[in-house]
């Protein structure tokens, strides 16, 4: 047997292919990563902005420069974490990047020096859906365009706000190229639950920490305690992730055959669903149970018992504190009140005034990095309208009109309707192509919680921060990962261009 090139020494034991982690942890370090993770929660709640900065960009630098010797590989074991705890931004020009944004472009960077040092060619697979998605992206790009130069906006605004939906679409193509084997993509979906687990519990203990109540959810008819963030910047945020990533750790604990992995897996389902709960959104209540439900429903369709048992479950539990969870059951429990919930009556206003924006300029919208302003608020009523005009200087951070598809239609029209109807198109192919080839539980349930992602989307813009972002795009990736065959004869691939014998170009 021929020995194993520089690249993958130490991956291939004699007598076969290995099927362990590309990258093997000592219980030193996983200590030491727990420490940190720990004193960064203490320091989230008690230190200064500043001292987060820093603090994050040790997040960044440390777990870097352990894996660097492992190339863009070694750096999307640690990317979950980071994604979760950087959204701190900072203002570098024109631009106001978050450090998980900044650890997207380190990634990138180095995978391409891979490329460049290792002669390899870009190959993207085009029947998993990326390239339906890169046509996306150049669709959108000539949206920013007419934004600039028929609208008016300024420049850089534009660029920033239309471009936030493809923001770290280059994570999901380093995730397709790098991730070579069912090992390394189990590892990866591994790192994800963990991020879970840990986020998810600092959301549990924000909620147990809180005295009181809100007098903000007070006045809009509600009596909790508050709403849980976590690490990301608002409850509605934090639970787009949960959306993305409960689902994930219910389907890897069916997939694995670890007693400790599964056992993991199950406590971080548990305490993403508790943090869901606590975040007292509505549709991230419904869209995480939805996605719940699909992983059990497919994953024992010959067992419809089980799924049903799980949704008497979630009746029964949340009938038994009906007065704590009342935000989240409002729309079943009292649907005639839908109009004296002042959050749901903004939307309408919103999405009515948006389609009449819309129509106005259906070719080009009112333009990306548009300034957004309200109009129409009053001591009588809470909600109220938004209008845009022309930005003429640089703008920090920009709405989404709770809506994806209203949002798309009213700043780049019709061009950017056309990017997103690509987008979907792309995504949907990813998940048919992941359903058909993929043989595991673990990708099913990524598919699962997409669906349910989806769903959101109608009534809230989740994709536009930049933590939802890569966690949204990192799972693309992955997915795609845990579907395409990998050929373990050779660890150079069957065409010998290295990429193990995986990529299928249609």
């Amino acid at each position: 047997m021929p020995s194993a090139p520089q690249g993958n020494r130490g991956l291939q034991p004699e007598g076969g292919p290995s099927i362990g982690p590309a990258v093997r942890m000592r219980p030193a370090w996983g200590a030491l990563i727990l420490v940190a993770t720990l004193l960064f929660l203490w320091l989230y709640a008690t230190a200064p902005r500043n001292m987060l900065r820093a603090v994050e960009g040790a997040l960044l630098l440390v777990p870097a420069a352990v894996l660097l010797r492992h190339g863009s590989l070694g750096l999307l074991y640690v990317a979950p974490l980071v994604f979760s705890f950087g959204g701190a931004d900072i203002g570098l020009g024109h631009f106001h990047p978050t450090f998980a944004t900044l650890f997207c472009f380190a990634v990138t960077i180095l995978w391409l020096l891979e490329k460049i040092v290792r002669d390899e060619s870009f190959r993207i697979p085009w029947k998993a859906g990326l390239g339906v998605c890169l046509m996306a992206a150049a669709v959108q790009t000539v949206s920013i365009a007419l934004s600039v130069h028929v609208c008016g906006q300024h420049v850089w605004n534009a660029i920033r706000e239309g471009w936030s939906l493809f923001l770290f679409m280059p994570v999901a193509l380093v995730t397709v190229d790098r991730v070579r084997t069912g090992s390394q993509a189990l590892w990866l979906v591994r790192s994800i639950v963990l991020s879970l687990l840990v986020t998810a519990a600092s959301g549990i203990f924000e909620y147990l920490g809180i005295e009181g109540f809100s007098r903000i959810d007070i006045e809009l008819g509600y009596v909790y305690r508050g709403r849980v963030d976590a690490s990301f910047p608002g409850a509605n945020v934090f639970a787009g992730f949960l959306e993305l990533t409960v689902p994930v750790a219910l389907g890897l604990a069916l997939h694995e055959k670890s007693r400790a992995w599964r056992t993991l897996s199950l406590a971080a389902f548990a305490a993403g669903f508790a943090a869901t709960l606590f975040t007292f959104s509505r549709g991230g209540f419904l869209m995480t149970v939805l996605g719940s439900v699909l992983v059990l429903a497919v994953r024992f369709r010959r067992r419809p018992a089980l799924p049903a048992a799980f949704l008497a479950l979630i009746v029964y539990v949340m009938a038994s504190n009906a007065h704590v969870f009342a935000r989240q059951l409002s729309l079943v429990t009292e649907p005639s009140d839908v109009v004296n919930q002042p959050t749901l009556v903004h939307r309408y206003i919103t999405y009515r005034s948006f389609w009449n924006d819309f129509l106005d300029r259906p070719w080009t919208g009112v333009g990306w990095g548009a300034l957004g302003f309200f109009t129409g608020r009053t001591q009588i009523y809470t909600f109220w309208d938004i209008r845009h005009t022309i930005s003429t200087s640089d703008i920090p951070h920009f709405g989404g009109g709770n809506s994806l598809f209203l949002n798309q239609a009213v700043k780049g029209g019709i061009v950017s309707l056309v990017s997103l109807a690509l987008l979907v198109a792309g995504v949907t192919a990813a998940a048919v192509f992941s359903m058909r080839r993929g043989r595991s539980t673990a990708a099913m349930a990524m598919v699962c919680s997409l669906v349910g992602f989806a769903g959101h989307q109608l009534v809230d813009h989740l994709l536009r921060w930049p933590q939802i972002n890569a966690f949204f795009w990192l799972g693309i990736g992955t997915m795609i990962s845990l579907s395409i065959p990998e050929n373990p004869a050779s660890p150079e691939g069957v065409d010998g261009s290295g990429l193990g014998g995986i990529r299928r170009e249609g």
